[in-house]
């Protein structure tokens, strides 16, 4: 993501882009993580900054042509207001990165609290005065990344993992209807079962809590690329002072 290695890289980037969700005050970034996982989502980006003596985290999604997530904006909010009740930070602020496309208007921001397109950033790198050595091929990845979002390109299905998700979306509604899982959609090529099965991780940690299960995990095919339609879904399930294994058949 051009944005996060901007902000690492470049004050002046850092400086505007902190503008551009009204931090008026100079900030000296202390942490930049990628793919942070907690349990209400991931965050494409969290940074870390430092803002007259007091703690900031902004959490950034970033998309290019993939459909939000469910609640996935509600989500951010979540692990910001979660950050805030542990004390881990003195303020917050989620911010949506995306193609003009993802918003209605100059003004909608699906949800999040600050937007910033890539036509903007776009706009800031091809300025004289904020040129570097590598502002060319920023540029020139900014605008493949605008292109591809406005082709209407799509990611080709993944149909080994879209039909197993299908199949395993029909096992959990007959052993487990409390959970109202949604049927799955379509699954991209490269995300793998894992990645699709985590848009769940509500819901499942949910039924984990009532039902007493300390730990829930998958095993064997399901977690290889050679996983089948027909692989079976092995599952260990820790409970208080016991462990067992289950062997779903998808």
């Amino acid at each position: 993501m051009i944005a996060s290695f901007s902000i690492v890289a470049s004050p002046p980037f850092r400086a505007w882009f902190l503008a551009k969700i009204c931090v008026t005050e100079p900030g000296e970034l202390t942490e930049a993580a990628r793919s942070v996982t907690t349990a209400s989502g991931e965050s494409d980006l969290e940074l870390t900054f430092q803002v007259n003596g007091q703690c900031l985290k902004v959490l950034v999604e970033n998309k290019v042509d993939a459909t939000f997530q469910p609640r996935q904006a509600e989500r951010y909010r979540e692990r910001a207001l979660n950050y805030l009740a542990s004390g881990a930070c003195a303020d917050t602020a989620t911010v949506i990165i995306a193609p003009d496309k993802y918003f209605a208007d100059e003004h909608t921001k699906v949800g999040f609290q600050h937007r910033l397109s890539y036509q903007t950033i776009l706009s800031w790198f091809e300025k004289p005065g904020n040129a570097d050595q590598r502002s060319n091929v920023k540029c020139a990845l900014l605008k493949g990344a605008i292109d591809r979002a406005g082709s209407g390109w799509k990611l080709a299905p993944d149909k080994v993992t879209s039909d197993f998700l299908l199949q395993y979306w029909e096992l959990a509604n007959a052993c487990a209807p409390e959970l109202l899982m949604p049927q799955p959609s379509e699954k991209a090529a490269g995300g793998g079962v894992m990645a699709a099965i985590s848009e769940d991780r509500d819901k499942i940690a949910e039924f984990c809590r009532k039902h007493r299960i300390r730990r829930l995990a998958l095993f064997g095919s399901v977690l290889r690329p050679d996983v089948r339609p027909d692989s079976d879904v092995d599952v260990l399930v820790e409970t208080r002072g016991c462990l067992a294994t289950r062997r779903a058949v998808a």
